[in-house]
């Protein structure tokens, strides 16, 4: 989860307690978020090598954590969403330890376009569809919603 959505939500729900991972999230980073992370990227923190595969859907937990409703919500509206790894290598990584990108192969994949794409129920175009499924790491449930829309 990057790390400027906890003032994001402190601004906007000034009555909530929160802290870092309440979220659910395992790793907070701070200069990464979705406009600047595309699917595919690898990334090294310590000797771990992690690849993006997919947004986060923000979902009633968050509420729940937070006990406050609409906070999921907020999140999905702002594109503020975080993102899920698969290890790609594993190893040893500790707090502060500093993230490199490894290799971006999908420049054009950013979260926040794939967020876009992927809440607008009448995003139909085809070419564009196209380069979203033929990215191998994308997650099964995201190509899915954009297979159904090339029907």
């Amino acid at each position: 989860m990057p790390q400027h959505v906890y003032k994001l939500i402190q601004t906007e729900f000034p009555s909530v307690t929160i802290y870092e991972g309440m979220l659910g999230e395992n790793l907070i980073v701070s200069d990464m978020h979705e406009t600047n992370v595309c699917i595919g990227d690898i990334f090294q923190i310590g000797s771990v090598q992690m690849q993006i595969t997919r947004p986060r859907r923000p979902c009633w937990k968050i509420d729940s954590q937070l006990n406050k409703r609409g906070v999921a919500k907020f999140l999905q509206e702002q594109g503020c969403v975080g993102w899920y790894y698969r290890i790609i290598k594993t190893g040893n990584m500790q707090l502060n330890d500093n993230c490199f990108l490894i290799s971006r192969a999908y420049p054009f994949a950013s979260l926040t376009k794939l967020w876009e794409i992927y809440n607008d129920k009448n995003f139909r175009d085809p070419n564009e569809i196209e380069r979203w499924l033929a990215i191998d790491v994308l997650e099964q449930s995201f190509k899915e919603v954009l297979r159904k829309r090339l029907r």
